[in-house]
Parts: structure tokens; C-alpha cells; sequence
């Protein structure tokens, strides 16, 4: 499967070649510090359980639920879906990362953009959400360019390194994305 963004970007599947780049570019801490499940130090056997955990999610689902964004045949980042399913079929929160060297190009509001059109037609949805680390101001403006609106922050909602995050949430409606 390839869902083009642009030119050079695309989205696809995560392949067990993947390796190097997640340890390559998940070892930054400015992605550590902004999302919730990436250990840190990031290890190889990291790599290779969510690797080996993509593969078996589409196994069992025959989708993919998470997609590498590549440009060209390197993967630069993962955007994909939690909570996808039961109890609650019709939503699913979205979760994406971007490697350093890509960051304030605009890159993650087109792979973003594209990813909803996918994700509302593939599985059926009406809402996706998104929750955020208050502060992480870069994020919450991806969301709002595509249409994501604030539903609440809800304080001390995380614990990262012994201390507590506020989250921000964001939503969006199926029948109010415009792509």
C-alpha cells in the first residue's frame, strides 16, 4: 500500500528494514519529550518489538494502523491510530512523530491531511482525536490547520519521568474535514 502525499512524501507501510531509521531518529529527545510510549534510551530490541508488532496487527487485521511517512524509500516518521474498534467503533485518536531534520516545513500538516481522508474512509469513523502535551504548541497547530478543534485540557493527565503532563485534546467530525 502507498498513500501519496506530495511528490516526495509518501505513507506506507512500516517494513522490518525500518529498523535503523527508529533507532536513528527516535533516540532525539525532542521526540521523546513530546510523546507518551517511546522509551528513552530508545534500544534496538524497541525497534524490533514495534516492528514485529505492526506485522502482527495487520496478520491479525489485515490493515495497518500505523503507516511509515517516507520520503522517498527512508522512513522520516509513524502517524497511525490507537483505540481503533471496540468499545467505541466510530472514533479513534490519532498519533504521529516526524524526524528533527523535517520539522517546520509544513510536512506534518500535509501528512496529517492525508491520513484523515484515509483514516475516516478505511475505517468507517466519525471522530478522530488527538491529545497532546500542553506546551507542545508545534502539534496543537498541525491540528488546528487541519481542522482538529480544542475540546479541554485535562490537568495532570500524564506522568513522564516522575512528573505530571497536562493534556490538551483536540476532535474533528468526519462530516467537517475538508480534505
Amino acid at each position: 500500500m502507498i498513500i501519496t502525499v506530495n511528490d516526495e512524501i509518501s505513507l506506507t507501510e512500516i517494513r522490518s528494514t525500518d529498523k535503523q531509521a527508529f533507532l536513528t531518529y527516535l533516540s532525539d529527545e525532542g521526540i521523546y519529550q513530546n510523546t507518551l510510549s517511546i522509551p528513552s534510551p530508545y534500544r534496538e530490541s524497541d525497534a524490533e518489538q514495534w516492528i514485529s508488532i505492526n506485522l502482527k496487527i495487520f496478520d491479525d487485521h489485515g490493515t495497518h494502523f500505523n503507516l511509515a511517512i517516507r520520503q522517498g524509500e527512508d522512513l522520516v516518521g509513524v502517524i497511525g491510530l490507537l483505540d481503533v474498534g471496540e468499545p467505541h467503533p466510530h472514533r479513534a485518536e490519532v498519533g504521529y512523530w516526524l524526524a528533527r531534520p523535517l520539522w517546520g516545513q509544513g510536512l506534518m500538516t500535509q501528512v496529517l491531511r492525508r491520513f484523515m481522508s484515509h483514516a475516516f474512509k478505511e475505517f468507517e469513523l466519525e471522530k478522530l482525536t488527538a491529545h497532546v502535551f500542553a506546551g507542545n504548541t508545534a502539534s496543537e497547530k498541525v491540528l488546528v490547520k487541519c481542522g482538529f478543534k480544542l475540546e479541554g485540557r485535562f490537568e495532570k493527565h500524564y506522568v513522564k519521568n516522575g512528573r505530571f503532563i497536562d493534556a490538551v485534546a483536540y476532535g474533528i467530525v468526519q462530516r467537517e474535514f475538508d480534505g
